[in-house]
This record gives C-alpha cells, structure tokens and sequence, in this order.
C-alpha cells in the first residue's frame, strides 16, 4: 500500500522491496540533509496537488470502480443461477 501512495505522490524511486533497498533510499535522501530541507515546501506542494489529494477525481474513480463491481457481481449471480437451474433440471429428470 506504501508503494501505491508513493506513485500517486510521484515518487517511485522511493520505493523500497527489501531492507537493503530502505536503507539506500533514506541513505540517499540523507547524503544533503539541506537540500532535504530546502526542498521541503516543493514537496509538499507536490503532495497536495497529487491526484491522492484530488478527492473529487477520488470520488469519481470510486464511483466507476464501484458501478464495475455490481456489473461483474450481477454477471456472477446470472451465471450462478444458470449453473443452479441446470443442476436442478438434471436432478428432476
């Protein structure tokens, strides 16, 4: 999930897989702690203007994913129903 947030604030190469990785990330961020420093407000600008910050396009996305999910589910729920009837007229006959 970290990751995931980390693409949406547009900072892939702070992903880390393993210890070893976490440790050159931070070691990198850490090499000019004043430009760290400095660099701060642009971040945080970064992180507001994101699409993680853009509940609207958040909203919007949920939505679609939302309406997608009851379609697969009522696709689901027909073809379960078939498979049922199916069943049942083979045990009637």
């Amino acid at each position: 999930m970290s990751s995931s947030i980390l693409k949406g604030l547009g900072k892939p190469e702070w992903i880390a897989e393993t210890p070893e990785q976490f440790a050159a990330v931070v070691t990198s961020l850490c090499v000019n702690l004043n430009d760290l420093r400095e660099s701060k407000p642009s971040l945080r600008n970064q992180v507001l203007a994101s699409a993680l910050f853009n509940g609207a396009e958040i909203c919007c996305n949920l939505e679609k994913a939302f309406v997608k999910m009851k379609e697969v589910n009522k696709k689901v729920q027909q073809i379960s129903t078939e498979k049922l009837d199916i069943q049942q007229r083979k045990v009637e006959k």
